[in-house]
């Protein structure tokens, strides 16, 4: 790549970062505040337990950060 180029086609994306710099990390803004459930269904869920889904209630209930709440709950 040529010197000038990178220069270019990195001021231009330094500008649109400072123009709406959550679009540059994540497409759809949408789809960060809906946070779309990745988990198995109860009824196809090959192993339940009653103390696993409590601590995933009282970790959402407890932290206030949503995101992280909902990613606990896809991982956990």
């Amino acid at each position: 790549m040529q010197r000038r180029k990178f220069i270019r086609n990195t001021a231009l994306a330094g500008g649109f970062t400072m123009i709406d710099p959550l679009n540059m990390v994540a497409a759809d803004t949408k789809t960060l505040k809906s946070f779309p459930q990745v988990r198995v269904a109860k009824n196809k869920r090959h192993f339940s337990s009653q103390s696993i889904e409590s601590a995933i209630s009282e970790f959402q209930k407890n932290v206030k950060d949503k995101e992280l709440g909902w990613l606990f709950n896809n991982c956990f």
